[in-house]
């Protein structure tokens, strides 16, 4: 390694991260209602098969 390669090796500072909006507490995220709506849709055919057993 000669002296220009560790010049170019400068640790520079991160670039400022926008903090992300923090949703009003009660709020679901997508992905949150997504799983919900699928366990919900699973359960009710669930529901169904049992009806059918009895």
């Amino acid at each position: 390694m000669n002296d220009e390669d560790q010049q170019e090796e400068v640790d520079l500072p991160a670039p400022a991260v926008p903090e992300p909006a923090h949703p009003a507490t009660g709020t679901l995220s997508p992905e949150r209602v997504a799983a919900k709506a699928l366990e919900t849709r699973l359960l009710g055919g669930e529901r169904k098969l049992r009806r059918r057993e009895v």
